[in-house]
């Protein structure tokens, strides 16, 4: 990329292109960006667009129906969120203020519906993780507020279910508490309900939809959220959420314990774990691939950089596109590198 990019956002379009925008200088949050990129697979080459109107990291971006792409809240800088959103037009390269939220947050989940609309659900204000929800409609470009969720929860996952109900689970609560509570929103009814707990506290963790419907989360951090982690509570540990018994089962760990990675499905419906911190002297270089079939984990080809709370993103041809993210000394990367799942790995 053209600068490096620490809590950014990448979003795929209609024409194969990836969109990223925003983000910090590196990991100590320093110079917010309002630059974004498009990156065409075609080419293996990186192009500027239009920036934003305002600098954010943190941030949530949602590719909504007509191919736009909505930007939504982040922070100007460490602890202070927006409320703001806009919308990039892909045609026009781009961005337009739309109105903005009715709270300020960052690192909060945003989901697209089957309607059409999109939730953004609990993260960070200026007074902690909240358990509020607003949902954005395109038709008129206008939020409304959503139903409380039972928990205020930051630093947590969103899954869209296959019935259409979203699955939010684990983060960390108010006080600094972490959590391994699960709940469901439906949006028939816009209400949400509470869902069979996780076996394990889980923040900076990642949840993944298989093709089956059951949902893979795994590793994370179990604890450290009010003073210092240790390495116990960097998790290996996996478990499956199945939305037609509300229950949650263990499956096989990871080979290697980690938190604020990416997880992605592959076309042939494995999930590839990619790098993510340690607390070690950089981050982690390992990839790992987890076989539904088999419920194991299986270590691959490293990534050529180590590097955490990079972004990975599945690219129309089955490449995945892993870019950005934090080095050692909380360095922010520009590098980007492609992954073949279908080219040995060993």
């Amino acid at each position: 990329m053209s600068t490096p990019r620490v809590e950014f956002t990448a979003t795929l379009l209609r024409d194969g292109k990836v969109l990223v925008a925003g983000g910090f200088a590196n990991g100590n949050g320093e110079d917010p960006r309002a630059s974004a990129e498009l990156y065409d697979p075609q080419t293996r080459s990186w192009s500027p667009t239009g920036p934003m109107r305002e600098a954010r990291a943190g941030q949530s971006a949602t590719l909504l129906p007509d191919g736009n792409v909505l930007i939504a809240g982040g922070d100007s800088s460490p602890g202070a969120p927006l409320a703001s959103a806009e919308l990039y037009n892909p045609l026009r390269g781009a961005w337009t203020a739309v109105k903005p939220m009715g709270s300020a947050r960052s690192d909060h989940t945003a989901t697209l519906l089957r309607n059409g609309k999109v939730i953004i659900a609990g993260g960070s204000t200026a007074d902690g993780p909240t358990a509020s929800t607003e949902i954005y409609d395109p038709q008129g470009g206008t939020w409304s507020r959503g139903p409380t969720m039972a928990v205020a929860r930051a630093v947590r996952t969103a899954n869209l279910l296959p019935d259409g109900r979203v699955l939010i689970t684990g983060g960390v609560g108010r006080g600094s508490v972490g959590l391994s509570s699960s709940e469901l929103y439906n949006p028939i009814s816009n209400s949400w309900r509470n869902a069979r707990a996780m076996n394990s506290i889980r923040a900076a963790h990642t949840s993944t939809l298989l093709a089956v419907g059951r949902v893979l989360v795994a590793a994370g951090l179990s604890g450290g959220f009010a003073g210092d982690l240790n390495l116990s509570e960097i998790l290996a540990s996996a478990e499956l959420y199945d939305p037609r018994t509300d229950s949650w089962t263990m499956t096989g760990s990871m080979e290697a314990a980690r938190f604020q990675y990416p997880a992605i499905i592959l076309a042939d419906g494995r999930v590839v774990a990619i790098a993510g911190d340690t607390l070690g002297p950089g981050p982690l270089a390992s990839v790992e691939i987890y076989d539904p079939s088999e419920g194991s984990w299986t270590t691959i080809q490293a990534v050529i950089e180590g590097r955490a709370a990079a972004v990975a993103i599945t690219l129309r041809d089955g490449d995945v596109l892993v870019v950005g993210g934090e080095g050692p000394g909380a360095s922010g990367l520009a590098s980007a590198e492609l992954f073949n799942p279908a080219l040995p790995t060993t």
